[in-house]
């Protein structure tokens, strides 16, 4: 059905025909129940401009609450020029909080430390590793701790020692005190408890000093704080120090490069097979020996040889004994072997001579022994 003219031919006199026109459309079934018969989708582009049109009106609104509310909160560049310990944080002009950048993109990123799979574990979203991924290195070398490490630095050791100093008021005058419910009364009440023991110390102090003096020992002499040490330290072009991460050494406790007995070298500064340690200007062992110089290296040298020549000596002396010691095994080995063969042909000439009958094939005891026992048997 669709209506050709907004009033009727009857009204206007124009264009005398009928006020609907009527199509004959053949459908099938399908076509017949279709919803979305006859829809043009290019009427909905209207609406689409209508909802878009809203957004940018509702969008525009917003801005402007947040640009008011946001004028009394932004940073100033002077507060991050005069503090460097201020979070680095960001407007984000479609909410109202701030968004806190937990890392500044000049750092290395935490899970570059250690890539091996069974080392601290990273968490991606909150961007933590509470864990110290490097363990086994110097901690001079370990460029990050860990988020742990941090934890008890600053003023979280003043608030842990705040808890302390409020729990021993608990429990001892009974006091209704809480470092969450009351922070600014307990915060006070540790400040002033700190002022008395500070007043407390300079009071006995100032008695001892009174009663016994020194005073002008507590104060260093700024000679001795500023001298120059042993340390040594390159600096680049951009004025910071080189190898920060090598150990500064100084020397040690006992005394160096003290020659004695005129050596001209240390003990410890030559070492042989033979003979051992010993000092290198004279290959001499006896640590208060003299130094005799190139004369005690030819005696030494002499000496080793010896001492070869004995190993050696000894050396042979033990094969020597040893391989006697085989042979005399063998021998013993190959006798007992050759007796046990001759009792085994004993034990069997003995058992054929049992089997053989008297008389027959026998020998003349045998031979003799029959007649006798014939001659008896004839007798009786």
């Amino acid at each position: 059905m669709q209506k050709l003219q907004n009033s009727g031919a009857k009204i206007t006199g124009k264009d005398l025909q009928g006020d609907d026109m009527i199509q004959d459309m053949e459908l099938d079934y399908d076509a017949k129940r279709d919803r979305w018969n006859g829809y043009d989708p290019d009427m909905y582009s209207e609406v689409i401009k209508e909802y878009e049109q809203y957004e940018q009106e509702l969008k525009k609104k917003k801005q402007k609450e947040l640009d008011e509310e946001n004028k009394e909160d932004d940073y100033k560049i002077g507060d991050f020029e005069t503090n460097a310990d201020l979070p680095v944080a960001k407007k984000d002009p479609k909410t109202k909080t701030t968004i806190r950048n937990l890392r500044i993109r000049e750092d290395p990123a935490k899970y570059l430390f250690n890539l091996d799979d069974t080392s601290a574990h990273y968490d991606a979203k909150t961007r933590a590793m509470r864990e110290n991924p490097n363990p086994s290195l110097d901690p001079e070398k370990q460029v990050f701790k860990g988020d742990n490490a941090y934890r008890y630095t600053g003023d979280t050791l003043k608030l842990l020692d705040q808890e302390k100093f409020v729990w021993d008021l608990i429990e001892r005058n009974n006091a209704e005190l809480n470092t969450i419910g009351l922070p600014s009364g307990t915060e006070l009440l540790f400040k002033k408890m700190k002022e008395k023991e500070k007043e407390t110390v300079s009071a006995k102090t100032q008695d001892l000093l009174g009663k016994y003096g020194g005073e002008e020992h507590l104060k260093a002499d700024e000679g001795i704080l500023y001298a120059q040490t042993e340390k040594y330290l390159e600096f680049g072009r951009d004025g910071k120090p080189k190898n920060t991460f090598d150990k500064l050494r100084g020397k040690s406790k006992y005394e160096e490069d003290r020659y004695i007995n005129n050596h001209t070298t240390v003990w410890g500064s030559w070492w042989n097979e033979e003979l051992g340690w010993g000092y290198l200007c004279c290959f001499s062992n006896e640590k208060q020996s003299l130094c005799i110089g190139e004369k005690g290296k030819v005696v030494a040298l002499r000496k080793e040889y010896q001492l070869k020549k004995i190993k050696e000596e000894q050396m042979i002396n033990i094969e020597e004994k040893m391989n006697e010691e085989k042979n005399n095994e063998e021998n013993n080995a190959n006798a007992n072997a050759d007796g046990n063969a001759n009792v085994i042909k004993d034990n069997n000439d003995k058992t054929n001579n049992a089997n053989v009958p008297l008389g027959i094939n026998g020998n003349k005891a045998n031979n003799q022994a029959l007649e006798k026992k014939t001659k008896k048997s004839i007798f009786f």
